[in-house]
C-alpha cells in the first residue's frame, strides 16, 4: 500500500471542495431570491420538474457515468474507448427516452414543461459524462474548477430569467440547463475531450463489460431516487403543492450535510480503487469511515442546532416554517451518506447487483411507512418514513459488505452519537423550554465524542505527508 494513501485522498478531497464548496454555497444565498421570487406552490412545481429530471437521467444515459468512474480509473482500459463508449450510449439512451413524452406530459404538476425536462436530461447527461470523464484522467484541478464555474453561471442565468425576464418556473430551470451546456462546451474544448471521440474503439467486449456494470444501477438509481425523492411526490397528491414546496425547502439545510459528503466522495472512489489489490485495505476503509462518520455526525449536530437560524435569513417569511421538518431530514442525510460510502465497496468489487438489492428494499421501505405516515403525520411523516428507509439500507449494506472488506464499526459509539441528534431533534420540534441551550449542550458532548476520532485522522494524513 502506497504510503502516501491518506495524503492524495486529501488532496483531493481538497481541491473538490475548493471548487465544489464555496461554489454551491452560494446558491444558499440565493435562497431569499428563490423563495421571493416563487410562491411555495411554484417552488413545490420547480422541485418536481427537476427532480423528475434527475429521475430520468440514468436512463437517458443508460447509466454509463457509474462506469466511467469504475473503467476510466482502470489502467486497463483505453480513455477514448470508456469516452466514447459513453457517449453512444448517451445518444442510444436518450433517444430510447423521447418514446415517454406523451406519458411525461400526463403527470400532475408538470404537465407542459416536458420539453424543458428533456432539455434538463440531455445537457445534464451531457456534462456528467464530460466531468466525470475528465476526473477519471486525473484532471481534478479542471473537474474542480468546472464545477465552480457551472454553479456560478447557474446564478447569473438565474438571477437573469428570475429578475430581469421574469421567467418563473421555467426561468429557474432554463438557468441550469444552459449552465449545464455552458459547462459541456468548457470541458469539451479545455480538456480537448474531442481527441479521446474515436467510435472505431468502441468494441463489443469493453461495451459488453461497461453496461454489465452499470445497468444494474439504472433500477438502483430508480430506487434510490425513490427513497429520496417520492415523498414530494406523495406529499403533492396526498396534501397539496404548497406543502411540498415547504417540504422541498427544508431539504435545502440538510442538504449542506450531502455537500460535504459529496466532496469527499468523489475524491474517496479515486482512492478506493486505488487500493483495490491492497492487503491493507481493511485497515484504510476503516480508518477513514471512522472519520468521514464523526465528520457527519458533527455537522448533523451543528446543523441540527443551528437549522432556525439558518432559516430565518434564508427563505422568506412565508417558508420559515419549513424548519420545524429539517431536524428529522438531517439525521436521514446522514445515514443516507453513510450509505454512499459502503457502496464504495460494491464499486471496487463490481457488486453492482448488490447495490440494486439493498436500495431495492429501502425504496419499498419509504413507499410503504410514506403511506402509512404522511394520512397521519403530514409532512413530518415524510420525513420519518425517508429516514427510517435510509437505517434499512445501511443496515443491509453492513451485512452484505462484511465479505469483502471487514469493517470495524463501533456500533455502540454510533448508537449514541444518532441519539444524541435524535434527542436534539425532538427537544427542537417540540419546543421544549430552553431547548436551544439543551441542544448546545448536547452539540458539545457530540464534539467531545468524536474529538479522538477526528485528531486520529489528522495524525495519519500528517504521517503520510511525512513519509511522502
Amino acid at each position: 500500500m502506497s504510503n502516501n494513501k491518506y495524503k492524495s485522498l486529501l488532496t483531493n478531497t481538497l481541491i473538490f471542495g475548493i471548487g465544489t464548496f464555496g461554489s454551491k454555497l452560494l446558491v444558499y444565498f440565493m435562497l431569499p431570491l428563490y423563495t421571493s421570487a416563487l410562491t411555495t406552490a411554484e417552488y413545490g412545481i420547480t422541485d418536481l420538474i427537476t427532480q423528475t429530471a434527475n429521475l430520468l437521467l440514468p436512463l437517458a444515459s443508460l447509466g454509463i457515468t457509474s462506469s466511467i468512474v469504475r473503467f476510466g480509473l482502470d489502467k486497463a482500459y483505453r480513455n477514448n474507448t470508456v469516452f466514447s463508449t459513453a457517449l453512444a450510449a448517451v445518444a442510444v439512451g436518450f433517444t430510447a427516452l423521447l418514446m415517454f413524452w406523451p406519458l411525461l406530459d400526463s403527470i400532475k404538476g408538470i404537465t407542459g414543461y416536458t420539453l424543458l425536462i428533456y432539455a434538463y436530461v440531455l445537457t445534464s447527461s451531457l456534462r456528467s459524462v464530460c466531468a466525470i470523464f475528465v476526473r477519471s484522467i486525473h484532471k481534478v484541478k479542471l473537474f474542480a474548477y468546472d464545477g465552480m464555474q457551472s454553479t456560478l453561471l447557474t446564478i447569473l442565468f438565474t438571477m437573469l430569467f428570475l429578475l430581469k425576464l421574469d421567467m418563473g418556473i421555467t426561468g429557474y430551470v432554463l438557468a441550469i440547463v444552459v449552465a449545464d451546456f455552458c459547462s459541456v462546451v468548457f470541458l469539451f474544448f479545455t480538456a480537448r475531450l474531442w481527441e479521446y471521440v474515436d467510435l472505431t474503439s468502441i468494441s463489443r467486449d469493453i461495451t459488453g463489460q461497461m453496461l454489465r456494470y452499470c445497468l444494474p444501477l439504472i433500477p438502483a438509481s430508480l430506487f434510490w431516487w425513490v427513497t429520496n425523492v417520492s415523498d414530494r411526490y406523495m406529499v403533492t397528491y396526498m396534501i397539496d403543492e404548497t406543502a411540498n414546496g415547504l417540504y422541498s425547502v427544508s431539504y435545502k439545510i440538510p442538504t449542506l450535510i450531502n455537500l460535504l459528503s459529496s466532496i469527499f466522495m468523489e475524491a474517496w472512489h479515486m482512492s478506493a480503487i486505488s487500493e483495490k489489490d491492497s492487503p491493507q485495505r481493511s485497515a484504510f476503509f476503516t480508518k477513514v469511515f471512522n472519520a468521514y462518520s464523526a465528520l457527519l455526525f458533527c455537522a448533523g449536530g451543528f446543523l441540527t442546532l443551528t437549522c432556525r437560524f439558518f432559516m430565518r435569513y434564508l427563505v422568506a417569511d412565508s417558508y420559515f416554517i419549513a424548519w420545524k421538518y429539517i431536524p428529522v431530514l438531517i439525521l436521514a442525510t446522514v445515514f443516507c451518506c453513510f450509505c454512499n460510502f459502503l457502496n464504495s465497496v460494491y464499486v471496487v468489487e463490481r457488486k453492482s447487483t448488490l447495490s440494486l438489492l439493498t436500495v431495492m428494499a429501502g425504496a419499498l421501505a419509504n413507499v410503504v411507512m410514506n403511506f402509512i405516515f404522511i394520512p397521519s403525520m403530514g409532512v413530518m411523516g415524510a420525513g420519518i418514513a425517508t429516514m427510517l428507509s435510509y437505517l434499512v439500507v445501511f443496515a443491509l449494506r453492513i451485512y452484505t459488505t462484511r465479505s469483502m472488506i471487514r469493517l470495524q464499526i463501533n456500533y455502540l459509539h454510533m448508537g449514541i452519537n444518532t441519539a444524541i441528534i435524535l434527542l436534539q431533534a425532538v427537544l427542537m420540534i417540540l419546543q421544549v423550554p430552553y431547548n436551544l441551550l439543551w441542544s448546545a449542550l448536547l452539540f458539545v458532548v457530540l464534539g467531545l465524542l468524536n474529538l479522538r476520532t477526528l485528531l486520529a485522522a489528522v495524525r495519519d494524513m500528517l504521517l503520510s505527508r511525512k513519509k511522502y
